[in-house]
């Protein structure tokens, strides 16, 4: 089994991803500590309904509703 954040073009993906995000957080703290907590919560939300869509890809139905809420 092979690690897919491995691979180059992968990783090249991560790195830009990151070197984007890193600033965006920066900015939003030092803008205002909720500008920072409201990108965080909007990062989470979404990053929770993608992890649910990869899960029923797998088959399992989560509950969505109590996930989120």
């Amino acid at each position: 089994m092979t690690s897919h954040a491995l691979v180059p073009h992968q990783l090249k993906k991560r790195i830009l991803s990151a070197s984007l995000a890193i600033p965006i957080f920066i900015f939003a703290l030092y803008w205002s500590v909720w500008s920072y907590f409201m990108l965080f919560f909007i990062i989470t939300a979404l990053s929770m309904l993608e992890f649910y869509k990869l899960v029923e890809l797998g088959g399992i139905r989560p509950q969505r509703l109590w996930g989120t809420s």
